[in-house]
């Protein structure tokens, strides 16, 4: 029942915003809310060009690449934090802080600092990942139910054993929190470092539209990377929903 009001709910809120977007711009007049026949030629126009090359395949390969990276190293580092107290005490509080600070603050330094590649986009999707992956990953690891482990000892689990079926075995569900918290926040990156550092991707693109005032090429991007955020998280839950199937009752 939830997951129906969800989707009404979804629905109700993207015809409210449509009806304001195509509607009420021309009926109050606003020049920045185009209305929907402008869209659609929009996209056909957008589509016979270059629009998918060079900037909406540039974008979901940096970010599925950087997300990939940052997702298994960010487990590799969150079971290595969570095994080792000293690494625990001495890594934590520092990835606790670089986690809290906003994208939109550390992408332009790091822009500056690494230069203007498209390497430095796929690493700083990677490294926001790997923050919201290694925390949530060492965080549950390290405070595995006591029984589980106690159990794992009176079955003569060696180390390896502990530490896949016990302790990461035992946490899956908390692990795919912070992937999909990573998910989001490579989108994120992914367009916020392609407006400042390069001229291809949709991050580049709406930026390029807002400056010529080509509106109706904004709204199109928007729409895309709506559509594509939905689509790599339907394709997350389907993978979440496989892996974690014995967990959903």
């Amino acid at each position: 029942m939830s997951k129906r009001l969800a989707l009404q709910a979804l629905a109700i809120a993207a015809g409210v915003a449509a009806a304001i977007v195509f509607l009420g711009g021309p009926v109050a007049g606003n020049p920045f809310l185009n209305p929907a026949w402008e869209l659609w030629n929009t996209i056909g126009r957008e589509l016979d060009g270059e629009f998918l090359g060079r900037h909406m395949l540039a974008t979901m390969k940096t970010g599925i690449l950087g997300y990939l990276l940052g997702s298994a190293s960010g487990i590799v580092l969150g079971i290595v934090i969570s095994l080792t107290n000293f690494l625990s005490q001495a890594l934590y509080p520092v990835l606790i802080w670089a986690r809290a600070t906003p994208s939109a603050a550390i992408v332009p330094v790091a822009i500056a600092m690494l230069g203007f590649h498209s390497s430095t986009i796929v690493f700083l999707v990677a490294a926001t990942t790997m923050l919201n992956v290694a925390v949530t990953t060492g965080l549950a690891l390290a405070q595995t139910n006591k029984s589980y482990l106690d159990v794992a000892q009176v079955y003569r689990f060696n180390p390896l054993q502990r530490l896949l079926v016990v302790r990461f075995g035992s946490n899956l569900k908390v692990v795919f929190i912070g992937l999909h918290a990573g998910l989001q926040s490579a989108i994120g990156v992914t367009l916020l470092a392609e407006a400042l550092s390069s001229d291809t991707g949709l991050g580049a693109y709406i930026l390029f539209s807002l400056r010529t005032f080509r509106l109706d090429n904004l709204w199109f991007a928007l729409v895309v990377i709506g559509l594509m955020g939905l689509t790599f998280n339907a394709i997350f839950h389907f993978l979440e929903s496989r892996v974690l199937g014995f967990s959903h009752g």
